[in-house]
């Protein structure tokens, strides 16, 4: 059985974080964004202005801003 929209961005946000807890929070942005495209409702393009700011936020180390960013999909 194919998971549900919350299932799947639950799914998402964990692997995510896992991803930010190893340290690398561009790769858990990428990862967060790669997860959400796989699932027929939650494929919906991501506004550019959101994600443009979570990658500069990694870029300077603030990985408060980038689990936000993760934690705020529902």
């Amino acid at each position: 059985m194919p998971m549900t929209r919350e299932e799947h961005i639950a799914w998402c946000k964990q692997d995510a974080l896992e991803v930010l807890a190893e340290g690398d929070a561009l790769a858990a942005i990428a990862r967060m964004i790669s997860d959400m495209r796989l699932h027929p409702e939650t494929s919906e393009p991501i506004p550019d202005g959101l994600v443009l700011f979570a990658l500069k936020s990694a870029a300077v180390g603030d990985f408060r801003y980038v689990r936000q960013f993760i934690e705020g999909f529902n």
